[in-house]
């Protein structure tokens, strides 16, 4: 990911990816369906990460 204030890196999510919400985005194909909602990732199963949760975890 890139963001705003130049910072760019790899976020590994694996460990979020459980329960109800979170488990469909195991599937490549589903992930890669996001769409931004402001600065939001956010599926059209309800998931969604926030940008100062992403900015927090890019390495």
């Amino acid at each position: 990911m890139t963001f705003d204030d130049g910072a760019e890196g790899e976020i590994d999510l694996s460990s979020e990816l459980y329960g109800k919400i979170f488990e469909p985005l195991k599937d490549i194909s589903f992930f890669k369906s996001f769409i931004l909602e402001g600065h939001t990732m956010s599926w059209s199963n309800g998931a969604d990460f926030a940008p100062e949760f992403l900015r927090e975890h890019v390495h």
